[in-house]
């Protein structure tokens, strides 16, 4: 079960639960929604929050919430796509940097990290939830492995990488990336990040056999 504000489990929560984030048309709602659910999901953990603390929080009527979201681990599993979309998008953007393939596994380990920090301080969640969303039929980090799968075949079509069967180097290349992403944030300093970064692009281009 998520614990209640714990900053030495969850990272660092944001003061004062009451406020509520003023919503205007239905797609703003969807985002306060988000927005409210991350937050008190963070704050106060998954089990202990109510959705109707999450609709004031999203200042929306109970009725709008369960609309969109009809219980909580569906709104659990859409935080954990929104997630899922941010390092695919960091990873596109890194790839799309490079000349060489080399090059372009580099920038997207680099973008990766980036987008890591970004979410840093929510990622305990997402990690202590994961049993949940994959309860709710959908497997966190599924879309994420499929993307470097994707990448990962370009490199073979053009000669630039070993083939191996559907499926296995993508698994292996998403292990590396995980473990190396869960190493960093047990101690998230600037040296730590260069080292975890290094480490993680030659693991990753070995794993892949990038030429």
């Amino acid at each position: 079960m998520l614990g209640v504000g714990n900053k030495n489990e969850y990272g660092s929560v944001m003061s004062d639960l009451r406020k509520p984030v003023r919503t205007r048309d239905p797609d703003a709602k969807y985002l306060a929604i988000i927005k409210a659910g991350e937050y008190l999901f963070s704050a106060k953990g998954f089990e202990r929050t109510k959705m109707s603390d999450i609709a004031n929080r999203a200042d929306v009527s109970v009725g709008t919430l369960y609309r969109l979201f009809p219980d909580k681990p569906s709104l659990l599993a859409a935080l954990h796509r929104q997630m899922e979309d941010g390092f695919i998008n960091a990873m596109q953007s890194g790839w799309s940097r490079g000349d060489t393939y080399p090059d372009r596994f580099d920038y997207l380990i680099e973008s990766l990290l980036d987008e890591l920090i970004r979410v840093r301080e929510t990622m305990p969640l997402y990690m202590m939830t994961k049993n949940i969303v994959g309860a709710a039929n959908h497997q966190p980090g599924m879309r994420v492995m499929n993307e470097i799968q994707t990448l990962y075949q370009k490199a073979v079509s053009d000669g630039a990488a070993r083939a191996f069967p559907d499926g296995y180097q993508a698994a292996i290349g998403h292990a590396i990336i995980e473990g190396a992403f869960r190493a960093w944030l047990m101690e998230p300093t600037e040296m730590r990040r260069s080292i975890v970064q290094q480490e993680t692009q030659d693991l990753l281009k070995r794993a892949f056999q990038i030429a």
